[in-house]
């Protein structure tokens, strides 16, 4: 039996003009949306999502984006859980974007 994971997410658009500051400009400059996260039934409670979220917040810190998770998974389990790249990152409910987190002295 075959699984599908899915993950929606859009990449904050070139050049930023062509997007309202609303949208996709943070106080890192561009923001990547997570809209949805997906996985069957089939395929739950083994991290699978978590894995792929985290690859793509992956992605957005190395770009220097930030990260707005629209996807309910996303903003209230991945986020709040702290483990892994989510460790690195801190979600404001007030302006609905994740930020990379200030570093730690060693």
């Amino acid at each position: 039996m075959s699984s599908l994971l899915v993950l929606v997410i859009t990449p904050p658009p070139a050049p930023p003009s062509a997007c309202s500051l609303e949208d996709c400009v943070g106080p890192c400059g561009r923001a990547m949306v997570i809209t949805h996260t997906y996985s069957p039934p089939a395929a739950r409670g083994r991290g699978l999502a978590a894995q792929l979220t985290g690859g793509a917040m992956s992605v957005a810190r190395r770009r220097g984006w930030c990260v707005r998770p629209t996807c309910p998974y996303v903003r209230d389990t991945y986020l709040p859980a702290g483990k892994g790249e989510a460790a690195r990152w801190v979600y404001d409910p007030d302006t609905d974007l994740a930020t990379l987190a200030p570093p730690t002295a060693a």
